[in-house]
């Protein structure tokens, strides 16, 4: 008889100040049997200390309507914690927040009104342990596209992202 293969478990961090939010998203994840939640922060400067204290493997930040201002916490997780996978929950963005949350290392942004079936997406292990690219190696435009289409937006919903227009 075949022995199953081991279940990879991904080890998530949840922060988000909106309390609601935090414990539905944790709880919501903790009942899949391949995500497992280490840890939940309300306010964003507590992540580093629960990274250092949990060792996870993805952090879901909630950034609400305010992804410009993530990128300096993105970029401090990313030189503390080089393996870690940072998905960021956004309301809106502009083209410069986009730019800002790529250049920190952000691994995925999710609008809001992509749901949770498009985060828990994310988090399947094949999706949530994918190779980061080498600095250097892409022009800044192209690391927004590639995380842009990672995150699972459509060509008409990058285009608008990027301030450009689809090809019709």
């Amino acid at each position: 008889m075949a022995v199953p293969p081991a279940r990879v478990t991904v080890r998530v961090v949840v922060q988000s100040s909106r309390r609601l939010l935090r414990d539905t998203l944790s709880a919501c994840l903790a009942i899949r049997p391949d995500i497992t939640v280490v840890g939940k922060v309300a306010e964003a400067d507590g992540i580093l200390a629960l990274c250092e204290l949990r060792q996870p493997d993805v952090v879901i930040l909630d950034a609400g309507p305010r992804l410009g201002e993530i990128a300096v916490l993105v970029g401090e997780l990313m030189r503390r914690f080089p393996q870690l996978n940072v998905i960021v929950s956004y309301r809106s963005a502009t083209e410069q927040d986009l730019a800002a949350a790529c250049r920190a290392g952000v691994t995925s942004l999710v609008p809001e009104s992509h749901g949770l079936t498009a985060l828990i997406t994310l988090l399947r292990p094949s999706k949530a342990r994918h190779a980061r690219t080498t600095p250097g190696s892409l022009t800044d435009r192209e690391v927004e596209i590639v995380v842009l289409t990672a995150s699972g937006h459509s060509v008409g919903e990058m285009a608008a992202l990027l301030g450009i227009s689809p090809l019709t």
